[in-house]
């Protein structure tokens, strides 16, 4: 494994926490989130060492829990949402 893999295996672990947060998981650990919706600091140390916007990265992030929450609300109400 190298270098580059560790950080971004960090990167997805850091998302998948932000996600579980988002989805309110009781065992969840918020920091994720918090530091996603916030000020990204731990992000941008995440992004640093393999030269990514840590900007670009949050942006696609939020998208992305975004689209969950939609599919999230079509689904309950039965609907079929193709994004």
């Amino acid at each position: 494994m190298r270098c580059g893999d560790i950080w971004a295996a960090a990167l997805k672990i850091y998302f998948n926490d932000a996600k579980s947060a988002w989805k309110g998981h009781k065992q969840a650990d918020w920091e994720s989130l918090d530091d996603l919706l916030g000020d990204q600091r731990l992000l941008a140390n995440l992004c640093r060492p393999i030269d990514v916007d840590p900007q670009l990265v949050a942006s696609a992030m939020r998208d992305e829990l975004s689209l969950l929450e939609i599919n999230s609300k079509a689904n309950y109400k039965g609907w079929e949402v193709n994004i």
